[in-house]
């Protein structure tokens, strides 16, 4: 439910662009549903993804699971004072590099 909240207020409250990530049918038509304004797949390169919509980088990334898996494409896709939000905490040494 976290997802659907999150998608909510950032729309409604913080009149962000949503770009949401999924890879399977079901959940890129739910993420829809819930009223993201572009859909990624996590499955490949998010910062070509994200290219693709010409958002060459974003200003907010919320990252609801494996932090370390996504660190670089997250670097890669964040403005320059960009934020990272993150609810799990990077596991391995040196992944701030």
């Amino acid at each position: 439910m976290i997802k659907h909240y999150t998608f909510t207020n950032a729309k409604k409250l913080a009149k962000l662009n949503i770009i949401a990530t999924a890879s399977r049918p079901q959940t890129i038509a739910w993420c829809q549903k819930l009223g993201a304004d572009e859909v990624v797949n996590h499955r490949n390169n998010l910062a070509e993804e994200i290219d693709k919509f010409g958002d060459q980088n974003v200003d907010y990334i919320l990252c609801l699971n494996d932090t370390d898996g996504h660190w670089q494409a997250m670097t890669k896709a964040i403005k320059p004072q960009g934020t990272i939000f993150s609810i799990r905490h990077l596991q391995k040494r040196g992944s701030r590099q």
